[in-house]
Protein backbone atom coordinates (compact mmCIF):
# COMPACT_ATOMS: atom_id res chain seq x y z
CA UNK A 1 0.00 0.00 0.00
CA UNK A 2 2.71 2.50 0.96
CA UNK A 3 4.53 1.85 -2.33
CA UNK A 4 1.56 3.57 -4.00
CA UNK A 5 0.58 5.98 -1.24
CA UNK A 6 3.95 7.65 -0.70
CA UNK A 7 4.67 8.71 -4.31
CA UNK A 8 1.04 9.71 -4.86
CA UNK A 9 1.10 11.78 -1.67
CA UNK A 10 4.30 13.47 -2.86
CA UNK A 11 2.56 14.32 -6.14
CA UNK A 12 -0.40 15.72 -4.20
CA UNK A 13 1.97 18.01 -2.29
CA UNK A 14 3.52 19.30 -5.49
CA UNK A 15 0.18 19.75 -7.23
CA UNK A 16 -1.20 21.51 -4.14
CA UNK A 17 1.79 23.89 -4.12
CA UNK A 18 0.97 24.70 -7.74
CA UNK A 19 -2.66 25.37 -6.86
CA UNK A 20 -4.00 22.41 -8.83
CA UNK A 21 -5.24 20.49 -5.79
CA UNK A 22 -6.61 21.82 -2.49
CA UNK A 23 -3.78 22.21 0.02
CA UNK A 24 -6.05 21.54 3.01
CA UNK A 25 -6.80 18.03 1.76
CA UNK A 26 -3.08 17.28 1.42
CA UNK A 27 -2.34 18.56 4.94
CA UNK A 28 -5.18 16.47 6.38
CA UNK A 29 -3.91 13.34 4.66
CA UNK A 30 -0.27 13.98 5.55
CA UNK A 31 -1.07 14.56 9.23
CA UNK A 32 -1.86 10.91 10.03
CA UNK A 33 0.68 8.28 10.91
CA UNK A 34 0.64 4.58 11.58
CA UNK A 35 -0.65 1.64 9.60
CA UNK A 36 -4.31 2.50 10.06
CA UNK A 37 -3.76 6.05 8.79
CA UNK A 38 -1.72 4.82 5.84
CA UNK A 39 -4.52 2.43 4.92
CA UNK A 40 -7.22 5.03 5.39
CA UNK A 41 -5.42 7.51 3.09
CA UNK A 42 -5.89 5.37 -0.02
CA UNK A 43 -9.56 6.05 -0.65
CA UNK A 44 -9.44 9.85 -0.13
CA UNK A 45 -6.33 10.16 -2.28
CA UNK A 46 -7.96 8.22 -5.12
CA UNK A 47 -11.10 10.34 -4.71
CA UNK A 48 -9.05 13.54 -4.75
CA UNK A 49 -7.46 12.68 -8.09
CA UNK A 50 -10.82 11.58 -9.52
CA UNK A 51 -12.53 14.79 -8.39
CA UNK A 52 -9.79 17.00 -9.87
CA UNK A 53 -8.98 14.81 -12.88
CA UNK A 54 -9.33 17.63 -15.42
CA UNK A 55 -7.07 19.98 -13.44
CA UNK A 56 -4.27 17.43 -12.98
CA UNK A 57 -4.52 15.58 -16.30
CA UNK A 58 -1.03 14.94 -17.73
CA UNK A 59 0.58 16.57 -14.66
CA UNK A 60 1.38 13.36 -12.77
CA UNK A 61 2.74 9.94 -13.72
CA UNK A 62 -0.05 7.79 -12.26
CA UNK A 63 -2.65 5.89 -14.18
CA UNK A 64 -6.22 5.05 -13.26
CA UNK A 65 -5.10 1.47 -12.64
CA UNK A 66 -2.75 2.65 -9.87
CA UNK A 67 -5.48 4.70 -8.19
CA UNK A 68 -7.81 1.70 -8.41
CA UNK A 69 -5.14 -0.58 -6.94
CA UNK A 70 -4.50 1.85 -4.10
CA UNK A 71 -8.23 2.16 -3.39
CA UNK A 72 -8.72 -1.63 -3.40
CA UNK A 73 -5.69 -2.19 -1.14
CA UNK A 74 -6.91 0.49 1.27
CA UNK A 75 -10.43 -0.93 1.40
CA UNK A 76 -9.09 -4.45 1.94
CA UNK A 77 -6.75 -3.32 4.73
CA UNK A 78 -9.42 -1.26 6.47
CA UNK A 79 -11.87 -4.14 6.26
CA UNK A 80 -9.32 -6.46 7.89
CA UNK A 81 -8.40 -3.94 10.58
CA UNK A 82 -12.05 -3.38 11.49
CA UNK A 83 -12.69 -7.14 11.62
CA UNK A 84 -9.65 -7.66 13.85
CA UNK A 85 -10.71 -4.84 16.15
CA UNK A 86 -14.19 -6.31 16.40
CA UNK A 87 -12.80 -9.77 17.17
CA UNK A 88 -10.44 -8.34 19.79
CA UNK A 89 -13.28 -6.44 21.45
CA UNK A 90 -15.44 -9.58 21.50
CA UNK A 91 -12.57 -11.56 22.97
CA UNK A 92 -12.06 -8.96 25.70
CA UNK A 93 -15.74 -9.14 26.59
CA UNK A 94 -15.49 -12.92 26.85
CA UNK A 95 -12.43 -12.66 29.11
CA UNK A 96 -13.97 -10.04 31.41
CA UNK A 97 -14.71 -11.26 34.93
CA UNK A 98 -18.31 -12.33 35.21
CA UNK A 99 -20.44 -10.63 37.78
CA UNK A 100 -17.72 -8.43 39.26
CA UNK A 101 -19.49 -6.04 41.58
CA UNK A 102 -22.94 -7.40 40.71
CA UNK A 103 -25.62 -8.62 43.01
CA UNK A 104 -27.10 -12.05 42.34
CA UNK A 105 -30.12 -10.50 40.59
CA UNK A 106 -27.92 -8.30 38.40
CA UNK A 107 -25.68 -11.24 37.50
CA UNK A 108 -28.75 -13.17 36.32
CA UNK A 109 -29.87 -10.29 34.10
CA UNK A 110 -26.35 -9.83 32.69
CA UNK A 111 -26.04 -13.54 32.01
CA UNK A 112 -29.45 -13.52 30.29
CA UNK A 113 -28.44 -10.58 28.08
CA UNK A 114 -25.27 -12.37 26.97
CA UNK A 115 -27.29 -15.25 25.60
Amino acid sequence: MSELRDPILSAVELLAERGLLPADQMAKTRSGSGKYDVASDGVPLADLFAKHAAAVKDKHPFGDDEFSAMREAAEWLLDRVLKLQSQAAAHQREDAPRGAGCTGATEGRVRGQRL
